[in-house]
């Protein structure tokens, strides 16, 4: 089995082509394709990294190219209002042009500074006064972003970027890798996503906000509505100190915040502020929306100038060729008018009056603040006090998108939909961790930035936005769906790891106790029918059916739909209920049969028995030979041979021993035998010894010389079937007494051998591999080692005698058919020197078979049983 490094590799390598496979669709015409993966190890710690591929095609292709020619083009550096402003674009600068600016040809340079940039934004590193961090991406947090290919030009990691122009028709493909930073332990997470899909747009967003504080770097007029034109930076009311200064049109002397002083400004006032760029206040410049999806404008205020038609107003004014102007109309205005509604100074919190400057997204626009007088001499206020000015152009995928994400996750975390109203996903779980598939159709509502990453520098909420600070913009259009799902790094309930042993565990106790319930229907029966008892094979298959369903719903917990997934809780109640449920089920049904069985009629006593008619014993030539039925040996001598009533024959000391017949049950009433007593002369020693009748010669002693009674026949090969293999020594011995040189191979040590079995001066040779020596050979050396051993002391000895003793043990260490082949060698060798060889077995050391190929390699077979 593979360690885990390597077992984690090969999932990821098999991941990996999942991911491929899943990525490798092509998005329809005129639409938009977003991939990502995860490749997750959930351990200790959650660890690992992830892809990101970007396509675009047709209309969608051309915008964002587009964007990018007139932004890394068309300029030198990076605008201000943009994030990176100030930042070359590619071009070389002056007084050095290359001829690769504004050549109407996005560059290799220029790609790579837009993927440069691209990352960056993943990362959430701008340093542009943002705030600092990086981003959530599900359950991680993205670390570091990079090109597929990194370390490579931008065509490696992109296609139909690299050299085109703004009429290039290919599609348009980016490919990143990302790291992770280990994330929370358990989090809950939306499936769909628009912070990674609206990336490649949000690059060109437009952001301004005023900075009233002053500072050695910043002074006040820092701000992009400067302090000219009447305008100046004030100290905020004891009332509104929390978000700072404010913009106020009043004269220098008069004193602001007092809503009942005269003559704080001008009452022929004509104060104009417009936006700019320019720190020192200088020229007015326009605002950017070239690559905006939709823009605003908005700030907050306090004061005013009545509330009388035709009295001093402030507006907010738009040109859109620097001469000729239009007023602007607040979204959330009271009353309807262009001109800023009034909030008295006690009425706080501030008013926010917000415009929308979608109308001319696409364009360059000036803007500017506009207080006039109405000139009757009179001034009806305090004036208006401003502050927290902003400009919102933020650009997103404005298109439907296919997002597809592949989570694949290894170790102990668990991935749960919570909620999938919308798109539906997939789930595999295994032993080793869990694979996720989401994948969903929707039009972005924003950039896909949270509260927390968010440009946006004051605290307090905003009129006219969203809980994120986005801005709210065609609410009827439709967003992502609320799919949901939940990541944790241990689960007891959802744990991949635990609900597989649980598997295994059900599994084997479902076993266990359908065997014991089994095992106690059949014990209920009576001894003689329970050869009868059989499964009932309908149960078993039932419990197979639950298993194999258990185990679909482990691996595939979404096969039924992911609003009916099989989860970690679901699971556990399938597993347990599952268990008791065919349990006790099967316990019923076996109780049952049971007691049908024994409900039925009982056997008759014996003496109703015995008055039916016993069957006619079955006649001589049916029966051409009598069979013990106890030891299944044939009955040699018909003076030994008892007969039931039935038929069945039997030794008559077996008759005795048995006592019922296994027939039909009859009780045997069979006399033992009278045994006579023999007389046997000994082949050693000629001394008479008595033997009682039937007793085996082959084994029985002589009481003068412990020389076996029966003479062995020399110049044969045995092969001696008993339980021990004493009875071959014995004769072994028995040959070797008369001056016979002997030798002996056994995988018994050689003195332990010697004093066991009382053997003379022989040849022992021991048969092992674990104390290699002059006298030991190796059991798998056959043909070798023992061979020549055997060999050798055949030719010196002529007529000599050899015991083999251990022949499972080679078949064991070799196989049946070599140490065969081996003992036809040996038994030919033996003959050819008129050797006497030995070799014992067991009755049930070999097979059927083998002990059947073996029988005919040999001259005489003994058996020694119990019935001889």
């Amino acid at each position: 089995m593979p360690s885990p490094a390597r077992l984690f590799v090969l999932l990821i390598v098999v991941f990996s082509l999942f991911s491929v496979m899943n990525a490798g669709a092509q998005p329809p015409a005129n639409g938009v394709t977003v991939d990502t993966d995860l490749e997750l190890l959930s351990l200790s710690n959650l660890d690992g990294g992830g892809r990101i591929i970007w396509r675009y095609t047709g209309a969608n292709a051309t915008l964002l190219r587009t964007k990018m020619l007139q932004m890394y083009d068309q300029e030198q550096y990076i605008p201000y209002g943009f994030l990176l402003a100030g930042r070359g674009t590619g071009t070389v600068p002056p007084p050095s042009p290359s001829p690769t600016f504004n050549n109407g040809v996005l560059d290799e340079g220029e790609a790579e500074e837009y993927l440069v940039q691209l990352e960056l934004e993943l990362e959430d590193n701008i340093p542009s006064g943002e705030r600092l961090g990086a981003r959530q991406f599900r359950s991680v947090v993205l670390r570091g972003t990079d090109l597929a290919q990194r370390d490579l030009p931008p065509q490696e990691s992109s296609e139909g970027l690299v050299g085109s122009t703004a009429g290039s028709a290919q599609n348009l493909e980016i490919r990143f890798i990302f790291d992770i930073r280990e994330g929370a332990s358990a989090r809950d997470f939306a499936q769909a996503d628009t912070m990674l899909a609206s990336a490649p747009h949000r690059v060109f967003r437009f952001r301004i906000a005023d900075n009233l504080v002053q500072t050695s770097l910043c002074p006040p007029s820092c701000t992009p509505f400067p302090t000219r034109g009447g305008w100046r930076v004030i100290a905020p009311s004891a009332a509104l100190s929390a978000g700072g200064p404010f913009l106020w049109h009043g004269n220098p002397g008069a004193t602001p915040w007092d809503e009942n002083a005269t003559n704080v400004y001008d009452p022929a006032a004509a104060n104009a502020t417009n936006y700019t760029t320019d720190v020192t206040g200088g020229a007015p410049v326009t605002v950017d929306l070239r690559f905006a999806t939709t823009a605003t404008f908005s700030f907050d205020h306090t004061g005013g100038t009545g509330a009388e038609a035709g009295q001093d107003v402030l507006r907010v004014q738009l040109s859109e060729d620097g001469v000729s102007w239009q007023n602007l109309t607040a979204t959330n205005d009271g009353d309807g008018n262009a001109p800023i509604d009034d909030w008295p100074v006690a009425n706080l919190p501030l008013a926010t009056s917000e415009f929308d400057l979608g109308p001319w997204v696409g364009q360059r626009v000036w803007l500017r603040l506009n207080f006039e007088a109405d000139g009757d001499a009179a001034v009806d206020g305090p004036g208006f006090y401003v502050r927290n000015l902003r400009i919102d152009g933020p650009s997103y995928l404005n298109s439907t998108i296919e997002f597809r994400h592949v989570d694949y996750l290894v170790g102990f975390g668990s991935l749960v939909p919570l909620a999938s109203p919308g798109a539906k996903p997939t789930i595999v779980r295994t032993p080793v961790g869990e694979v996720m598939w989401y994948s969903a159709t929707y039009r972005p509502t924003g950039d896909g930035l949270d509260n927390d990453l968010d440009t946006r520098i004051d605290e307090e909420a905003w009129d006219g936005r969203d809980n994120d600070g986005d801005l709210r913009i065609d609410e009827d259009r439709n967003g992502p769906p609320t799919d949901q799902a939940r990541y944790s790094a241990f689960d007891v309930i959802e744990n991949p790891q635990i609900l597989f042993v649980l598997l295994v565990v059900v599994a084997w106790v479902m076993g266990l106790l359908h065997d014991k319930t089994w095992e106690r229907y059949r014990m209920k029966h009576p001894q003689a029918l329970r050869p009868t008892a059989v499964r009932i094979k309908w149960l078993q298959w039932v419990a197979r059916i639950v298993l194999l369903l258990l185990v679909v719903f482990y691996f595939f917990p979404t096969l039924l739909g992911a609003d009916l997934m099989v989860g970690g809780v679901a699971f556990w109640a399938l597993s347990i209920t599952s268990l008791v449920a065919v349990s006790g089920f099967t316990w019923f049904w076996y109780d049952r049969q049971a007691k049908i069985a024994l409900a039925m009629p009982p056997a008759l006593p014996e003496a109703e028995v015995e008055e039916e008619p016993p069957p006619p014993p079955p006649s001589p030539e049916e029966l051409p030979r009598a069979i013990c039925a106890h030891c299944a040996l044939d009955i040699e001598d018909p003076a030994t041979l008892f007969r039931c009533v039935c038929g069945q024959t039997y030794h008559a000391e077996h008759a005795v021993e048995v006592g019922t017949c296994v027939n039909c049950g009859r009780p045997l009433r069979a006399a033992p035998p009278e045994k006579q007593l023999l007389t046997v002369k000994c082949p050693s020693c000629g001394e008479i010894n008595l033997l009682a009748e039937g007793a085996d010669a082959r084994v029985a002693k002589c009481t003068a010389c412990s020389s076996i009674l029966q003479e062995i026949s020399k110049g044969y090969n045995y092969l001696v079937i008993a339980d021990e293999p004493h009875v071959a020594y014995e004769w072994f011995k028995g040959v070797v007494k008369g001056g016979v040189p002997g030798l002996c191979m056994s995988t018994t040590f050689p003195e332990k051998l010697r004093r066991e079995y009382g053997l003379p001066d022989v040849e022992l040779y021991w048969m092992s591999d674990t104390n290699p020596g002059p006298r030991t050979l190796d059991p798998k050396r056959l043909d070798f080692e023992i061979m020549r051993a055997m060999s050798n002391f055949l030719k010196a000895n002529k007529g000599g005698a050899l015991v083999l003793d251990g022949l499972e043990y080679l078949v064991v260490e070799n196989s049946f058919d070599r140490v065969l082949r081996f003992i036809k060698k040996v038994n030919d060798l033996a003959s050819v020197h008129d050797a006497t060889m030995f070799v014992p077995i067991t009755p049930t050391g070999l097979g059927p078979e083998e002990a059947t190929l073996l029988r005919k390699e040999f001259d005489k077979v003994e058996t020694i049983g119990a019935a001889k």
